[in-house]
């Protein structure tokens, strides 16, 4: 089941940009990221109301909550934040492509005290020969290397080092209760942050942009309750293998929705990006499987 509910994340983190680049005109990013979160939370506890045992919740251990803290600040506050700004200043398929950088696998290897081998490092250099052929094209290597794919790259890394947070946390609570904290605490931070700042919030104008506000929140509880699922069953870096079809996916999108035109640069980087993730993955297993 780890594998399918992979899959499942997988579709989920790749199409919920969607929603970003359709109700930008007219609600801000920041906007979109704490409605997105109010309402995943809400629908969430609507729907899982009898699983969710707010008891449990408030008894929460503090190292249970210094964890989700940090998940929260770092997949939402800043790291979903840069992601969907990278989305509007890049195309589609190059940024999803770049949040599939097997920083995950990396950042796994590290926390389970493994060394740093031959073949991580190669996979890494592979990974970013393959954003290198994303951001170029006819004109010169690096053309399009802009403010958005910058932000693209350390969204990855701080959205993996969520994610591999979550390998820390306790049984003590079940994963949609784990899911529902996240996402609540997260709005809440992020509510913080733009009263700090000063930022109106703006509201959908439309039935068409509620529907995706909803959505998008459907999206992110989805999203965060499966990939929780399979980080509990399945090693990390097989995690970040199935994520390897995120470009593609991607890329479908890019093409049926925003008529971007697929490149032979683009299809290159995607191979490179695959192909690194996949020779993280094949170094693990053989430690795993032989050494031990």
């Amino acid at each position: 089941m780890g594998i399918v509910y992979t899959l499942i994340s997988c579709f989920f983190s790749a199409t919920i940009w969607v929603f970003v680049r359709q109700l930008s005109p007219e609600i801000s990013i920041d906007s979109q990221i704490l409605l997105r979160l109010l309402v995943s939370s809400t629908i969430l506890y609507i729907i899982f109301y009898k699983y969710i045992r707010i008891k449990e919740i408030l008894n929460i251990s503090g190292q249970d909550f210094a964890i989700i803290l940090l998940r929260g600040i770092s997949l939402y506050l800043i790291g979903t934040a840069l992601a969907a700004s990278a989305i509007q200043e890049s195309t589609y398929g190059s940024v999803v492509l770049i949040l599939s950088l097997p920083f995950g696998s990396l950042i796994a290897v590290y926390l389970l005290n493994e060394k740093l081998q031959t073949k991580e490092i190669f996979s890494l250099l592979l990974s970013l020969v393959g954003v290198i052929l994303v951001i170029s094209d006819r004109h010169g290597v690096l053309a399009q290397f802009n403010i958005g794919i910058m932000k693209a790259i350390l969204a990855c890394f701080l959205m993996a080092l969520s994610l591999v947070s979550r390998r820390f946390q306790s049984k003590n609570l079940r994963e949609i209760e784990l899911t529902f904290i996240l996402l609540l605490l997260s709005g809440i931070l992020f509510l913080g942050k733009m009263l700090i700042l000063g930022r109106a919030i703006d509201l959908p104008q439309s039935y068409s942009s509620l529907g995706m506000v909803i959505a998008s929140g459907i999206w992110t509880a989805g999203f965060l309750y499966f990939v929780g699922k399979a980080l509990m069953l399945i090693e990390v870096i097989k995690v970040n293998v199935i994520y390897g079809l995120q470009p593609i996916i991607a890329a479908v999108v890019g093409v049926f929705i925003y008529k971007e035109a697929i490149s032979i640069n683009l299809l290159m980087g995607i191979l490179c990006v695959i192909a690194s993730i996949l020779l993280v993955n094949l170094k693990f297993n053989f430690r795993r499987k032989y050494v031990q």
